[in-house]
């Protein structure tokens, strides 16, 4: 099963500068726009920048205060909408509701509200503080160029050096461990929260 091809594309919304780049190597490019909503040091927000750039994606940054996304919830959900607008986008793939980081599940509830009354497909990607009862319901092959294309974006995000997660080795043996389930050298999984309604 694939997710629709469509000419808005997606809008990869993205807790912190690097979640969109971890989690949506299948979606990276230029049909895409990163909503990176935590970026208020400017080292953080030059690497946002370089890592659209380097993914192929546009990119829209809103300065929320990283580790407290959740206490405004309606700036948040109002944030992700107006991206939404900006984009026209058909698709929005934020972190899962299940994830261990407080920003991350604070954007993931701010997803559903602000995509309840739209027509738009709704999907959960896999961040580093994913549990592992997250449930996927779509593992889609990757094409080695795209993850070149993550890796290359995920690279410029140089104050995360260090952190397991961002090694290379690390994303393309997850991207093994999901092509197991299907047959392919590379995969990704994603998690379905709404399909369009056209």
């Amino acid at each position: 099963m694939r997710y629709p091809d469509n000419e808005y594309g997606a809008l990869l919304v993205s807790p912190h500068p690097d979640d969109a780049e971890l989690g949506c190597a299948y979606l990276l490019g230029s049909s895409s726009t990163v909503l990176c909503l935590s970026a208020a040091t400017t080292g953080r927000a030059a690497e946002a920048v370089l890592g659209a750039k380097a993914a192929g994606c546009d990119l829209i940054q809103r300065h929320l205060e990283d580790g407290r996304l959740g206490e405004d919830m309606p700036l948040l959900i109002a944030a992700i909408e107006w991206g939404i607008e900006q984009t026209r986008a058909r698709i929005v793939a934020g972190p899962p509701l299940l994830d261990e980081h407080q920003d991350h599940r604070a954007v993931a509830h701010a997803i559903r509200s602000a995509t309840r009354r739209s027509a738009l497909t709704v999907v959960e990607y896999e961040t580093p503080s994913t549990p592992p009862e997250w449930a996927p319901d779509t593992i889609v092959p990757l094409a080695e160029e795209s993850l070149t294309r993550q890796l290359d974006a995920v690279a410029e995000h140089t104050s995360q050096a260090g952190h397991p997660y961002v090694e290379p080795g690390a994303l393309r043996a997850r991207s093994e461990r999901w092509a197991h389930r299907i047959g392919h050298a590379r995969a990704e999984a994603y998690r379905t929260v709404r399909r369009a309604t056209l």
